[in-house]
């Protein structure tokens, strides 16, 4: 394994990132969290230019079902905002985290040619071990829906679990964290206009078809051991259990664990 000490990482630029995407941003040496920062402007009407928040670190990172996630220095820690018509959020929105994955792997493998894929809903993994994640969160007014997209990714920092990597891990020698927001809202907005088409991207980086894992549910019942089949068109995933039921899990009811 590549010494990950020895990469050179360059911190984010709010004027590289607000050129190269055409987004206003803001980068804070420290938040609590970019999402739940970009959320409250949304909730107190601040709804004007698109934004990128970044965050060198910060003190309250937030993850799915609300987990803590790491986010010391040396890190990349970022959120963006959009809005879509209300009418049309019940038919996007679930689709937004699995476009977020897709465009994470695509920007990363496009800039340091390294092969990362997704594990069911919002992880992000390379080698094996989570190499960061995704949470979209919404604020919903009468017209529209502002969503809200954060992403962290481990780059040169060192405070996470055995289960984790980053990309110095991985072997990329410099990172510039300017490159990698912009290119992954680029490339998000890129394949944004083919939204309901993101399956047939998302399916081919999952790391886990094919294998066992235990789905753990949130109304109380006994986890169940399955194997990941496949996905369908609206990426939630199906499962076969011990006794041949088949089931289309959605992330808002379940959470799934490789074995």
């Amino acid at each position: 394994m590549k010494n990950p000490s020895i990469a050179t990482f360059y911190p984010p630029d709010p004027a590289r990132i607000s050129g190269l995407t055409g987004r206003e941003t803001a980068v804070f040496e420290s938040i609590a969290s970019t999402n739940t920062a970009l959320t409250e402007s949304l909730r107190q009407g601040d709804s004007g230019t698109p934004r990128i928040y970044v965050a060198k670190s910060q003190s309250s990172g937030k993850g799915r079902l609300g987990r803590s996630f790491s986010s010391e220095v040396g890190g990349i820690y970022f959120s963006f905002d959009f809005t879509i018509p209300t009418e049309s959020a019940p038919e996007k929105a679930h689709l937004v985290t699995p476009l977020a994955g897709v465009a994470v792997t695509s920007a990363l493998k496009g800039l340091y040619g390294i092969e990362v894929g997704l594990k069911w809903v919002n992880d992000v993994m390379a080698d094996g071990k989570k190499l960061g994640g995704i949470l979209t969160e919404a604020v919903t007014d009468t017209d529209v829906t502002h969503i809200v997209v954060g992403i962290g990714i481990n780059a040169v920092n060192e405070d996470f679990p055995d289960t984790a990597t980053s990309l110095s891990r991985v072997g990329v020698e410099k990172i510039d964290a300017s490159d990698v927001i912009s290119s992954v809202v680029n490339e998000f907005f890129r394949r944004f206009p083919k939204i309901s088409e993101v399956d047939s991207d998302y399916r081919e980086r999952l790391c886990h078809l094919g294998t066992h894992v235990t789905v753990h549910t949130f109304d109380g019942r006994d986890d169940e051991a399955a194997e990941c089949l496949d996905i369908n068109e609206d990426c939630e995933l199906l499962v076969r259990y011990a006794d041949g039921r088949i089931r289309a899990l959605s992330s808002g009811e379940v959470s799934v664990k490789i074995k």
